[in-house]
């Protein structure tokens, strides 16, 4: 019941994330199109300011949800844990206070994991700031890892083998009644304002979907022992870090690319449509997959680039760009969405970047430029 329960919750969240990332993509569209076309006053800038971080802490609360149901769009590759130190000791050292003493003992002998490096730094802050929340009065929070190998299949893990990162504290521990309870999403044992219940449940879901677990072991009055499992990476840690890339800029005078953006949310679609005219994009809308399939076989020749949300009703975006590619092979093309199951993408072209909502101006523009740029 307890499984069939977190189920549950993880569908409903899928379901809705797509529809909150819609709504927060157009008010950010928004932000951006009143900050480029009107003149504001140093107050109306902090105003705008202000709403622009509002809707990006809803956008941060979508994902973490997504975290929990599993659901997030992860990027795995091989991470050295060891090479974590300076980051993490940067990160924590200022925020743990004078009366937490922070160990991070981790060496060259763990085995590299196979993981999103974006979303195993968050995991880790979400376990190391439990745990010093479970020492109002001060303790030691430490960073352990240990190689390990299952043989056979078991309840939470499949055989193979393992980095284990535990995260020990000496706090007040759990009440085992409320154990099983704190991965759940919104659960917590803080004051209100003090915690939004989400920090284990989305390391519990990063965890799984990136192929391992976390298990919790508490004793009241003596501590908690959290232990991320994460699987051992098959490949080797790539040497050089790979470089930031500034996004394209629209030149004065470039001829820029027609773009065929097709969405199914009204609001979102026309501050999209606004926000490229703006920058000398020409863009034809469709309000649909079968509005702008009508537009393509009419007109094969005349968009550069197709822009297409994913989940729409009847015809999906995925099916849009299919149908497309039988007239123009190499059809340059975009696929945006506030929320895609892995699942139902699996068949997406390789050659589609895919882009999620609520995304910024200045990176739909370079997906664009990117898009076309490599078929040219």
């Amino acid at each position: 019941m307890q499984a069939q329960r977190l189920d549950a919750i993880g569908k409903l969240t899928g379901g809705l994330a797509h529809d909150f990332n819609n709504l927060l993509a157009a008010v950010l569209s928004g932000l951006d199109l009143l900050e480029r076309r009107a003149s504001l006053d140093q107050n109306a800038t902090r105003v705008i300011e202000l709403m622009r971080h509002s809707a990006q802490q809803g956008t941060d609360l979508v994902n973490r949800m997504l975290a929990f149901s599993r659901r997030q769009q992860l990027q795995p590759k091989a991470v050295a844990l060891s090479a974590l130190a300076d980051t993490m000791n940067g990160l924590v050292a200022q925020l743990l206070g004078g009366l937490v003493r922070f160990e991070w003992e981790i060496d060259e002998t763990a085995w590299p994991v196979h993981v999103d490096i974006g979303q195993l730094e968050l995991a880790f802050m979400n376990l190391i700031f439990n745990a010093r929340d479970a020492m109002p009065s001060g303790g030691t929070i430490s960073v352990r890892t240990r190689n390990h190998s299952i043989q056979v299949d078991c309840e939470d893990l499949s055989a193979g083998d393992y980095v284990v990162v535990t995260v020990n504290d000496t706090g007040s521990g759990i009440a085992p009644e409320i154990l099983p309870k704190v991965i759940e999403p919104f659960f917590t044992t803080k004051a209100v304002g003090k915690g939004t219940g989400l920090g284990l449940s989305t390391t519990y879901g990063f965890a799984r979907q990136s192929g391992g677990t976390l298990r919790i072991d508490s004793v009241l009055g003596q501590g908690t022992s959290m232990e991320l499992w994460l699987p051992r990476s098959p490949e080797q840690v790539e040497d050089q870090p790979l470089e930031s890339r500034e996004p394209s800029r629209v030149e004065h005078g470039q001829a820029l690319p027609s773009v065929l953006l097709v969405d199914d949310s009204t609001s979102l679609r026309k501050l999209t449509a606004q926000s490229l005219r703006d920058r000398g994009f020409e863009v034809t809308t469709a309000a649909g997959g079968a509005e702008a399939l009508a537009f393509i076989e009419k007109e094969p020749r005349r968009f550069d680039v197709i822009v297409t949300d994913f989940a729409m009703p009847l015809i999906s975006g995925l099916d849009v760009i299919r149908i497309a590619r039988n007239l123009r092979r190499d059809w340059p093309a975009i696929m945006i969405s506030g929320y895609i199951d892995a699942d139902a993408i699996e068949g997406r072209p390789a050659d589609v970047t895919l882009l999620s909502k609520p995304f910024s101006d200045g990176a739909l523009v370079d997906s664009i430029l990117d898009a076309v740029r490599c078929k040219s």
